[in-house]
């Protein structure tokens, strides 16, 4: 119920005032997103480290990883709502601006929706697959499913700070700069 009423106030918001909208989603967004995929990364660190630590918190962080399918979703708006966010969306700015003219190979729309469905998929396939074989494991006892769970995460870890930094800086770093001051 109360997130039927959150969308109906969202989408009440978004159609009074898109611009205005958009740019409050984006951190509401960011907030919700940070703590998945802190518990992304928190799980692989436990699945690397192999210590009895993070057993106590597994199911915990799973459930948090598992939220990632609807913040996949939840992204829309930003998309939507690119002019309203970033200057190199905006042709005319771009025109006038020579630094965005040299930006624009990188920050344009089109990649910058490809580059966020690379991230959006790397992210839900490592999720995916730890929680998977993590409920295997509790299933079957499978003494290689750990390793399989260790070796995602050790690669899951370089592709998670790589993505997460390339997001960040795509999702926060390229606002209008009147928003930092």
């Amino acid at each position: 119920i109360a997130g039927g009423v959150g969308a109906a106030v969202c989408s009440i918001g978004f159609f009074m005032n898109p611009t205005q909208f958009v740019r409050s989603f984006l951190p509401a967004y960011m907030w919700m997103l940070s703590i998945t995929l802190g518990s992304l990364g928190l799980a692989m660190v436990h699945q690397v480290s192999g210590g009895a630590w993070g057993v106590v918190i597994r199911r915990i962080l799973g459930a948090a990883t598992r939220t990632l399918p609807l913040l996949t979703v939840l992204f829309i708006p930003i998309p939507l709502g690119l002019h309203a966010l970033y200057p190199w969306a905006d042709a005319a700015h771009v025109a006038d601006d020579p630094i965005l003219q040299w930006k624009q190979p990188y920050l344009n729309a089109p990649f910058f929706l490809v580059r966020a469905a690379i991230y959006f998929a790397t992210w839900n396939v490592i999720a995916y697959l730890l929680n998977k074989w993590s409920l295997e494991q509790d299933a079957t006892g499978d003494p290689a499913i750990p390793r399989k769970m260790q070796k995602l995460s050790a690669a899951g870890l370089l592709a998670y700070g790589l993505t997460i930094t390339f997001a960040s800086f795509d999702w926060l770093m390229s606002l209008e700069p009147h928003w930092f001051s």
